[in-house]
């Protein structure tokens, strides 16, 4: 399917030919059981790149490619726009992360989610004060994706930067309360790769909720072997 993708950017064709492409390689996948969720990392950076030099070379308004993808029905394509995220909001500026905030709401299942992760964690490690207000704010949110996001990018940031536990920890504390399985999973991930990067302030956090009678906070727990 990887090879299918990459030629419909070949020859001579507009955005509405290579998106019409696109959906029809996808389908014919889905058709035939295949998992076009499940192309390989390195597939899904040659067909990036091939994406940014067919805008360059016709000279097409990258963004509008980029969100034609995010917001395409298609998890393939909405996985790919994933990893242009990074290069789209590259400058890291307040509007950009606004705009990043908004587009966040168009997750609807955890291997996108994932993959959004995974694209912006660079971004955050390069402004972790300006984005610990926005992990804030997705751990306060009513939408399962913000706040799983949240999560996902403060185990990243904990993994390189111990100075920031507990700061970290503060934020999630918001979570202790949790109600979802799968965000409680990661949570207690989290709080394991803090241990493991500076222990003391974690066994501290973690004694504080050790005999709560709330039973979301003790599945986090457990999750977190704790």
């Amino acid at each position: 399917m990887k090879e299918n993708l990459l030629a419909c950017l070949e020859g001579e064709k507009n955005r509405d030919d290579v998106f019409d492409c696109f959906n029809a390689v996808i389908e014919q996948a889905e058709r035939s059981d295949s998992k076009p969720s499940m192309i390989n990392h390195r597939d899904i950076i040659r067909i990036k790149n091939a994406i940014k030099t067919f805008a360059k070379k016709n000279d097409y308004d990258f963004d509008e490619i980029f969100l034609r993808l995010w917001w395409s029905r298609k998890l393939l394509l909405n996985i790919i726009a994933a990893h242009l995220l990074k290069d789209i909001y590259k400058n890291n500026t307040k509007a950009d992360i606004e705009s990043i905030k908004t587009l966040i709401w168009r997750i609807d299942n955890r291997l996108f989610c994932k993959e959004v992760s995974d694209s912006i964690s660079k971004l955050v490690n390069e402004h972790i004060e300006k984005w610990k207000e926005v992990l804030k704010e997705w751990a306060k949110s009513d939408f399962k994706w913000n706040r799983m996001l949240a999560i996902l990018l403060i185990k990243k940031i904990a993994a390189l930067h111990a100075v920031q536990i507990p700061d970290l920890l503060k934020i999630i504390d918001l979570f202790m309360n949790e109600n979802d399985p799968d965000i409680q999973q990661e949570i207690g991930k989290g709080l394991s790769v803090m241990l493991k990067q500076w222990d003391w302030p974690v066994f501290y956090f973690v004694d504080k909720y050790k005999f709560s009678e709330n039973k979301n906070t003790q599945s986090i727990l457990r999750f977190g072997y704790f």
